[in-house]
């Protein structure tokens, strides 16, 4: 049995929409680590910055590890004061979807004799 030519179609636009789904839940799953995971970044935005105070040095390249220092600290409490849990929700969801779209796609490829 050969599959149609519009199933076929269905099957490559459901495939391209599976790929677009497991790219968003990683999407969220990565924001919501890099959110879970932020004090890591502050302490080590402290421990360089403990590290320039007591190497006493000066000059412009101090000026810009220092600004660069408060950049990454500007960057790390704006991703601190994301709330997590919608994150979460729509990775989960995303997740979800995407299962059941991987399913749905491989009944589909069963009927049609595709692999």
């Amino acid at each position: 049995m050969t599959a149609s030519r519009g199933l076929l179609i269905s099957i490559r636009a459901i495939e391209k929409e599976l790929k677009l789904l497991r790219a968003k839940a990683e999407r969220y799953k990565k924001e919501a680590d890099e959110a879970c995971n932020i004090g890591s970044e502050f302490i080590a935005i402290h421990e360089e910055l403990g590290k320039i105070i007591n190497s006493k040095e000066t000059g412009t390249h101090v000026l810009q590890k220092l600004d660069a220092l408060k950049v990454r600290e500007k960057r790390a409490k704006k991703i601190m004061a994301k709330d997590i849990s919608p994150l979460i929700e729509k990775q989960a969801t995303a997740e979800v979807e995407a299962q059941s779209l991987a399913s749905e796609l491989y009944y589909m490829k069963m009927r049609a004799g595709v692999s």
